[in-house]
């Protein structure tokens, strides 16, 4: 999977591709560009998860540093980290 997510002045989106799948959301105006980048992370997890996917490995590709770091932390101010780490 790749998961990318942006932000611009007509609002936010994300994208997430695979080699059968393809989807863009618009998520709005409101949130933030951190929330565009993990919502796609936590999209495919959960779709994986929601196809019975199990026992093999699922590769997730986002440029994100930050959302990486954000994932791989012992703490978590946000609902939405927690929710995506726990379905990671």
């Amino acid at each position: 999977w790749y998961a990318d997510g942006s932000k611009m002045e007509e609002g936010v989106g994300v994208g997430i591709v695979d080699p059968r799948f393809r989807i863009s959301v618009p998520l709005g105006k409101y949130p933030t560009i951190f929330q565009a980048k993990i919502f796609p992370i936590y999209y495919c997890a959960t779709s994986c998860l929601n196809k019975g996917v199990r026992g093999t490995s699922i590769y997730i590709l986002s440029d994100s540093q930050f959302t990486l770091k954000a994932l791989s932390s012992r703490s978590f101010e946000s609902k939405l980290i927690w929710d995506c780490k726990i379905s990671l």
